[in-house]
């Protein structure tokens, strides 16, 4: 039986609905010919996140990485892309304001180059 993308597809539909300037960049995601290799189900009662960032920054051959608080909670002392979840914001507003939380970096969203990938 092949995979169903229809709850990807809902949650997308709902994004777009509140986010309308992302849907040239997630509309492909709409497509179930995009996505034929995932699947989704979350348990009864349970909210997934809709949407989560994370920056790839290079510059004259480098990239930049972050690396967690040895007290964190998840994977402590260990180096990481910054990254985090949307809260009600846009995608590239939430990559905007979590590159400035983690980073102290001061991002123009219209410099962003979005790539846009699920992944599981």
């Amino acid at each position: 039986m092949p995979p169903s993308i229809s709850p990807i597809r809902d949650l997308v539909t709902a994004y777009l609905a509140k986010h309308p300037h992302e849907h040239p960049a997630l509309s492909g995601l709409l497509d179930p010919g995009r996505l034929p290799f995932l699947t989704m189900a979350a348990p009864s009662g349970t909210v997934p996140h809709i949407v989560g960032v994370h920056l790839y920054l290079e510059r004259d051959g480098r990239i930049l990485s972050g690396r967690r608080h040895p007290d964190s909670a998840y994977s402590g002392g260990s180096w990481h892309a910054l990254a985090g979840h949307c809260e009600a914001e846009s995608a590239t507003a939430c990559l905007v304001r979590e590159a400035y939380e983690e980073a102290g970096l001061v991002i123009d969203r219209e410099d962003l180059d979005p790539e846009w990938r699920w992944t599981r």
